[in-house]
């Protein structure tokens, strides 16, 4: 069972990617997910930054790479 935390990621970033909902999957990281390259994680962070009024800091996005990554981040900020 997803998160809602994990289902709103997911829809960001089929935002983001300009991807069907359903075609982010659990495994889904930089440079292994269509459009996640370096400019698509720059997007992605400040969409993530929007969608979840948090602030990351230059570490967090660089640590962020993958959707687990960011789910288990935002979920710790609850």
């Amino acid at each position: 069972m997803t998160s809602s935390i994990e289902q709103r990621v997911r829809q960001v970033m089929a935002l983001v990617f300009n991807l069907p909902d359903d075609a982010v999957g659990g495994d889904a990281a930089i440079m292994r997910t269509p459009g996640w390259d370096s400019l698509g994680h720059a997007n992605l962070m400040l969409a993530v930054e929007e969608e979840f009024d948090v602030t990351l800091s230059p570490d967090e996005v660089v640590d962020l790479q993958s959707l687990e990554d960011i789910v288990t981040y935002l979920e710790a900020e609850k």
